[in-house]
């Protein structure tokens, strides 16, 4: 099985939510393949001071990756590439991963 995650908010609530889902998941199906693409104002999830970068860190060493548009972390987050968590790559578009992902099989999740 192959999902994809889109988060592009900082509601904690709904942050919470979905990184609950991605450990369950991962607990649930040792086949999965899991990414989260982050953008808008999600990307400040990804910053090396976030609130979530202990699950974060956990799951990607579970095998989940964490994919930053690069266009939100400067515009709309107003980050500097290197405040992203080493977890996370950083990808030119979140519509084309998504994209990509969607056409390799992946299922679209947005919590």
């Amino acid at each position: 099985m192959k999902v994809a995650f889109h988060l592009s908010t900082v509601r904690a609530d709904i942050v919470r939510k979905a990184l609950n889902n991605m450990s369950n998941i991962i607990e649930e199906s040792q086949d999965t393949t899991v990414h989260c693409i982050v953008n808008t104002d999600g990307v400040t999830l990804l910053r090396k001071d976030s609130q979530f970068k202990e699950e974060i860190k956990k799951l990607a060493d579970d095998g989940i990756k964490f994919k930053a548009f690069s266009n939100s972390i400067k515009n709309t987050a107003g980050m500097e590439k290197d405040e992203v968590m080493n977890e996370a790559e950083i990808v030119n578009s979140a519509v084309l991963e998504l994209t990509k992902l969607q056409d390799q099989g992946f299922g679209y999740i947005r919590p």
